[in-house]
């Protein structure tokens, strides 16, 4: 898939770029470059991890996803 930086810089949900250092499918500088397009993304990176960091280690998956929810998706306490 072609995206480019302006369909990046359209994306309004929270994002997470959640990545292994040793992911082989899509670089890491290009995941920091996706983080840097994406306006408010937050970008995790997995020490030690490949593409399927998820199912490696479980624990480190769990805690960067709910981690993410709970700052970006709790209601606002205004």
């Amino acid at each position: 898939m072609n995206y480019t930086a302006d369909d990046f810089a359209k994306i309004t949900a929270p994002v997470l770029i959640l990545t292994g250092d040793r992911d082989e499918t899509v670089s890491l500088d290009e995941k920091v470059e996706m983080y840097r397009l994406i306006p408010g993304a937050e970008l995790a990176v997995l020490p030690g991890m490949d593409h399927l960091a998820a199912m490696d280690r479980v624990d480190l998956f769990v805690l960067a996803v709910s981690s993410f929810f709970e700052r970006r998706l709790a209601p606002s306490q205004d």
